[in-house]
């Protein structure tokens, strides 16, 4: 549509992507928080940038559909699409967070702390 003719990936394509990274770098923290919290955390923080990387060009990619001087039903549809991407993106940023503040929390509690 719009943005296949500039240039950028269709939104399946990024949300494969998204996807990929994702479950791939959830899969690494979740199993780096049993076995070393700190390394855990530099896998987290990878992830968290590879992800966030991905959000900012999925966002642009918004804008620019938006910004279009043709904004006809299609191109709001195509607009849409990228938004539920991002949106996508954003929860896999925010489950990983998520694992990682749970695994420090879990590694306090054991050891006593509150």
């Amino acid at each position: 549509m719009i943005l296949q003719a500039a240039g950028f990936p269709s939104p399946i394509a990024l949300a494969v992507i998204a996807g990929a990274v994702a479950t791939m770098g959830s899969i690494v923290v979740i199993s780096l928080a049993k076995l070393d919290r700190r390394w855990m955390g530099y896998a987290s923080l990878v992830v968290e940038i590879a992800l966030a990387v991905l959000f900012a060009y999925v966002v642009s990619a918004v804008y620019a559909v938006y910004s279009s001087p043709q904004l006809t039903p299609d191109a709001i549809a195509e607009g849409i699409a990228y938004q539920r991407v991002a949106a996508g993106v954003l929860s896999a940023m925010l489950f990983v967070a998520g694992v990682s503040a749970i695994s420090y929390y879990f590694e306090l509690s054991r050891r006593g702390h509150e």
